[in-house]
């Protein structure tokens, strides 16, 4: 050590080849990040070929949950100011990046990342990625990420700097853009859905502004996106009701031509059309919720905001399962914690699966299975969603629950349609076909 402050230390040391390396660190009051400098300082007469490896992370504190997001990151500059970041997980250590433009390297959990970012381009040569031993059963995925620089020839009696930025903080937008180029790390952590999760985390940020719990804010935005979607719905309810009270119609169509299903379709679509009715419209509110399920997943998974966030009493972590009670004993793929909020969801299914207007199969066996599928989903959802994020099983469920009061709002709205068939009125869908 050659100097020492309270906000700046360096060291420094000469290297048998006649190369004095110093590494010059200086902090920075209130960031999450530091300066590092170092300079390769030629003592000799004559040329000499440089390089030297540095620790961008020597391990960080995995996340006490079964999704630990634990890994080593690397990121690559792809050009007009955007960095890929590429994941090596635990398992796949040992692992070298040899990639043209690595620009920084570090670790992350979940929540956050540990990372050596180059200030000047095209300094790195490789990363790499090793397991360490640790015999704490907490850091049993322990691992260190070394940074090797590229050779650079250093004239007599010169010098070559090179600068860094050293992060060690949460992935939270606030704090990444601190330093440039850090947001690709939380960009990789959502995905493909990641417009969406930005959106999401803004909307969810707004609300907590006002009401400051992100429990509430979930709900709201549950509330905000039904109603967005609401038009959409209605006239998907409307549309079902119409199917079912053309079921009798639809029988008598696939009797009359039963073999012939070309003819039977193409009576039946002239049916739907007269009608008004579209087919895969109950579909469509569905599918359209799915890209936000998704995006809410990764945005309740990856969010540093949701981290350790309540929402009501036994709702201490709305990042994790919402363990209303534990149990005296373990259950197989569930574990020793009772998780209430998908109990509610799946009861809350098996309503709304009741309340929805049933369209008759026939005899067609493919659809008789489909609507047995869909009769077993309000049981397979409970265990499916069991151990996921209480914040995205409180979505889901408040969404189901709101979706039961619309549609007994809209099928108290409904009044009997008059259905035609070949420009007669009929009641109640009683007719012959001829």
């Amino acid at each position: 050590m050659v100097e020492r402050a309270s906000d700046r230390v360096a060291f420094t040391t000469l290297l048998e080849n006649g190369i004095q390396i110093t590494k010059d660190i200086s902090l920075k009051s209130g960031k999450y990040y530091f300066d590092v400098a170092i300079t390769l300082q030629n003592t000799t007469d004559s040329e000499v070929l440089a390089s030297y490896s540095i620790t961008a992370s020597n391990g960080i504190y995995p996340e006490a949950d079964k999704i630990s997001g634990l890994a080593s990151i690397a990121g690559v500059d792809v050009g007009k100011g955007k960095t890929k970041i590429v994941h090596t997980a635990v398992k796949d250590m040992p692992y070298k990046n040899e990639s043209v433009g690595i620009s920084l390297a570090g670790s992350t959990n979940k929540y956050f990342a540990v990372v050596l970012k180059s200030s000047t381009n095209n300094r790195i040569a490789t990363t790499t990625t090793e397991s360490v031993e640790n015999t704490d059963p907490r850091y049993k995925d322990d691992f260190i990420v070394n940074l090797q620089a590229k050779r650079v020839a250093i004239p007599a009696q010169g010098e070559s700097r090179h600068d860094y930025i050293f992060y060690l903080g949460p992935k939270k937008k606030e704090a990444l853009t601190q330093c440039e180029g850090l947001l690709a790390i939380l960009d990789y952590d959502y995905g493909m859905t990641r417009s969406i999760c930005k959106i999401l985390v803004k909307v969810l940020n707004t609300f907590y502004g006002f009401i400051p719990n992100y429990g509430v804010s979930i709900l709201l935005l549950t509330f905000l996106v039904k109603l967005v979607l609401f038009p959409l719905t209605r006239k998907s309810q409307m549309s079902m009701v119409r199917m079912q009270q053309l079921q009798p119609l639809i029988s008598q169509l696939k009797e009359k031509h039963k073999g012939d299903k070309q003819k039977m379709g193409q009576e039946q679509m002239k049916l739907f059309k007269q009608h008004g009715v579209n087919p895969m419209s109950g579909c469509f509110p569905i599918m359209l919720q799915m890209p936000v399920f998704f995006a809410l997943f990764r945005t309740l998974q990856s969010s540093f905001e949701m981290r350790q966030a309540p929402f009501v009493s036994w709702i201490g972590d709305l990042s994790a399962p919402d363990k209303l009670l534990q149990l005296p004993f373990a259950i197989p793929f569930l574990g020793e914690w009772f998780n209430i909020l998908p109990i509610i969801m799946g009861i809350a299914s098996f309503v709304q699966m009741k309340l929805t207007p049933k369209t008759t199969t026939g005899d067609d066996p493919q659809a008789k299975m489909q609507q047995k599928m869909m009769q077993m989903m309000p049981l397979i959802f409970p265990f499916i969603l069991y151990s996921f994020p209480s914040g995205l099983t409180l979505y889901w469920t408040t969404s189901t629950l709101i979706s039961i009061g619309e549609q007994i709002l809209i099928r108290r709205s409904v009044k009997k349609l008059d259905i035609y068939y070949k420009g007669k009125r009929v009641i109640e869908g009683k007719v012959k076909v001829k």
